[in-house]
């Protein structure tokens, strides 16, 4: 009895799979008659749609106007690319080699009279015109969408760190100037500066603008190779361990939600170090308000 039960459901699913498959062909050659229909005449009235998904209906395929409308258009645009693609793809005939096969035959047996100087000169001048032409067609093709020699991502890297070692080496050096004029009580000069920045560019090989303001905030701040602009977070070391949390969360298809990460950063510094820094941070700032608790992460921070 179990047995042929089990055979029944099996022989009734496998119906169930061959409906359905009929189903999705059947509603694919509906859109096929329609997009052909399309481009025949141009446009398709309402009255295509609805013979279409009664058609459908009676097949038992449930389908809107609106769902219809859209798979033949989409198959109608795909179809029009496919053709603009095609047009793109044929081979252009190329006359230049027949044309100097011509000229070659018509020339060579002139070219054993003697009195045919004038020929043999043009045709010279047309042959070197054509090797140019191909010459620099074949280099226009070659050098189409290549990029400047020499500007890969080793060279922008290294041009970076010039940049930076630079800029340093203008701090240091425009800093010991000014320690050195202020002992005498005298002012550094404005050309100073002018001339340091020509002369370390040219020695690092620094071809970007250098501000003097960037030079002189950074010897004020005292600050002459800073790591990034701003202030550090101190939340720093917490975050590499939450980023690591957050991929293996998605990894296993839990990702955290905004509330669920501001949470667990909260869990991770509680009687911390790093909850100190934070609260020394906020009050610093003066940020929060009535009901706000130093030392705990908000949903600003995410």
């Amino acid at each position: 009895m179990l047995i042929s039960t089990l055979l029944q459901l099996t022989t009734l699913k496998m119906v169930v799979d061959y409906v359905k498959k009929l189903q999705v062909g059947a509603v694919k050659q509906a859109v096929d008659d329609l997009v052909e229909c399309k481009r025949k005449g141009g446009t398709l009235g309402r009255n295509e749609y609805l013979s279409a998904i009664d058609a459908l209906s009676k097949l038992g395929v449930k389908i809107n106007r609106d769902a219809l409308y859209k798979r033949v258009e989409r198959e109608f645009k795909r179809l029009e690319m496919a053709e603009v693609q095609a047009e793109r793809m044929v081979p252009i005939d190329v006359t230049v080699q027949d044309a100097i096969t011509e000229m070659s035959s018509i020339t060579s047996c002139e070219f054993l009279n003697p009195a045919n100087d004038n020929n043999r000169a043009s045709t010279s001048a047309v042959n070197a015109s054509l090797t140019f032409s191909s010459a620099t067609s074949s280099s226009a093709k070659k050098n189409c969408g290549s990029r400047p020699k020499g500007s890969n991502c080793e060279k922008k890297q290294k041009d970076k760190e010039n940049y930076s070692a630079c800029l340093l080496s203008i701090c240091d050096d425009y800093a010991t100037e000014m320690v050195a004029k202020r002992a005498l009580n005298k002012n550094v000069e404005s050309k100073v500066l002018d001339n340091l920045i020509k002369e370390k560019k040219v020695k690092f090989g620094v071809t970007r603008d250098i501000s003097k303001g960037t030079i002189r905030t950074r010897i004020r701040r005292e600050r002459h190779n800073p790591k990034h602009p701003g202030v550090s977070s101190p939340l720093e070391e917490a975050e590499e361990a939450l980023v690591v949390i957050c991929i293996q969360m998605g990894t296993i298809r839990q990702p955290l939600s905004v509330r669920e990460g501001v949470e667990l950063m909260n869990s991770l510094i509680d009687g911390t170090h790093i909850q100190k820094e934070v609260v020394e941070f906020q009050m610093a700032r003066k940020l929060g308000h009535d009901l706000f608790t130093y030392g705990e992460i908000g949903k600003g921070w995410w």
